[in-house]
């Protein structure tokens, strides 16, 4: 846009007196009316000039700066529209809808951070953290957005109903940021079993993988609780769930102990274990306390919206 009017830029300024009817070179009066005419001449020719291009130099500015692989767009909470405040029990639906696209971003992280506690060892955790951390931030800003929206519905003088929807809706949105940020530590756990060589053995290795199992389960059922087209919860099943990672939590502390025992008698000192076993044993708990926070508040931010259907 700028080559062609500087080559046109003669024959627009000759142009100018003609179209405001005035004489800016020779009358400072007129000069700011001619500054306005061509800028407004300069911008309307070029959009009718290159919208017809925007689809091909969208493609060339996507060749010249191509997209890298971990530089995907990440959610967005489309829904929260303040038109929508007007209407709360619309409102609060959209709100809704919203915990559900937060609570699939925590699933997303969940996903990706088990292969690498799974399998350490062939996993690629660089790119991982990477891109845990860009999810992370993720979820934190979804959560201002929703707590802001939230605050906005609740001063609109909605009923008494959706007020207290408001208010649970909050609670979950707390419960989901948690889980972000319980899944980039584990992600962090995850890469730093891989650089200290930690082994677990076979027996810790199924404890790990069947509370894995559970708490992915248990998040399953919160994206349901939480998707207004799904509402219902199987609120004992959840429940279940978390008495489930609670038992394997526990189960897993007094079999590590006792592993840890059984290792020192090894080397002939059973209160004394290795220093490598003691290194091993406080990140598999550490990781094992992670995960059951991820389930408590997988369930929290079930509940809080079963509280809701249930009243």
């Amino acid at each position: 846009g700028v080559v062609w009017m500087l080559i046109a830029m003669p024959f627009v300024l000759d142009l100018l007196p003609s179209i405001t009817g005035g004489d800016p070179v020779h009358n400072p009066e007129d000069r700011a009316t001619a500054l306005a005419m061509f800028h407004t001449v300069f911008n309307i020719t070029n959009t009718f000039a290159l919208v017809w291009f925007a689809g091909r130099l969208e493609k060339l500015i996507l060749r010249l700066v191509p997209r890298l692989d971990d530089e995907r767009e990440g959610p967005h909470l489309s829904f929260l529209e303040t038109h929508l405040l007007a209407t709360p029990d619309l409102a609060a639906v959209e709100a809704k809808r919203a915990l559900a696209t937060m609570a699939q971003t925590c699933v997303t992280m969940y996903e990706r951070v088990v292969g690498g506690l799974l399998h350490p060892g062939t996993t690629k955790f660089g790119t991982i953290i990477d891109r845990l951390r860009k999810e992370e931030v993720t979820t934190d800003e979804m959560e201002e957005e929703i707590v802001d929206y939230c605050t906005q519905l609740a001063r609109t003088g909605t009923s008494k109903s959706v007020s207290e929807e408001v208010t649970l809706f909050l609670e979950a949105v707390d419960e989901l940021e948690n889980i972000g940020d319980r899944c980039l530590t584990l992600g962090e756990l995850a890469a730093r079993r891989k650089e200290t060589g930690a082994e677990f053995g076979e027996q810790a290795q199924k404890e790990l993988v069947a509370m894995t199992e559970t708490v992915g389960e248990l998040l399953d059922l919160t994206i349901k609780s939480l998707d207004p087209d799904h509402p219902e919860l199987d609120f004992d099943r959840a429940k279940s769930l978390v008495d489930s990672a609670r038992q394997l939590r526990e189960d897993s502390r007094a079999n590590h102990a006792q592993r840890m025992q059984d290792a020192g008698a090894e080397r002939g000192d059973r209160n004394r274990p290795g220093n490598a076993d003691i290194r091993s044993s406080l990140l598999f708990l550490e990781i094992m306390d992670n995960l059951f926070d991820v389930a408590e508040y997988a369930s929290h931010a079930g509940a809080a919206v079963q509280r809701r259907s249930r009243s």
